[in-house]
């Protein structure tokens, strides 16, 4: 709720005690003063509702700050984690790549296949002809002594994807 509302209602309550108040002191008789009693009664009440709403309103807001502030710091550590991970995982299959001596020509189109792009789409990535790519690829299979694409992409990822214990 609009903190001007609080206020306003802050201003009711005060005009409403003020003329309690002064209503008794005039003494224009008892059963107007009781009724401006209740009336005032009632304002405080809602005075008071109102401001532990907005009290309570207040504080949930500051506990999904915090709850966001958190969740914002968990994502950018996973995020970090997951980059790093990312470049050890490129770090090994280029070890790998120097270890089969591929080309630079045959570890561009390993790149891609291992991503699974097919020799037509490397082809025009690279902007080369399908023919080409496919030499490089058979290239990679016979010195990494693989027998296509998919083992290509298992060698590198089969030990990331190792099903979970219970």
């Amino acid at each position: 709720m609009p903190r001007h509302f609080l206020y306003l209602f802050v201003f009711i309550a005060l005009y409403a005690c003020f003329d309690l108040v002064f209503d008794y002191d005039e003494a224009e008789g008892l059963q107007h003063v009781i009724i401006d009693a209740i009336g005032t009664s009632i304002t405080l009440a809602g005075v008071f509702m109102l401001a532990r709403e907005r009290l309570r309103t207040d504080q949930e807001i500051r506990q999904l700050r915090a709850s966001l502030g958190e969740a914002e710091r968990t994502l950018a550590q996973r995020d970090a984690a997951a980059h790093q991970a990312g470049l050890q995982m490129r770090h090994a299959i280029s070890s790998q790549f120097d270890r089969w001596n591929l080309t630079t020509s045959e570890r561009e189109v390993a790149y891609l296949l291992i991503k699974g792009l097919s020799l037509e789409e490397i082809a025009g990535v690279r902007d080369s002809k399908p023919k080409t790519v496919r030499q490089h690829a058979t290239n990679i299979y016979a010195k990494a002594g693989l027998r296509g694409r998919h083992e290509l992409a298992a060698y590198f990822l089969e030990d990331l994807l190792v099903p979970e214990v219970p």
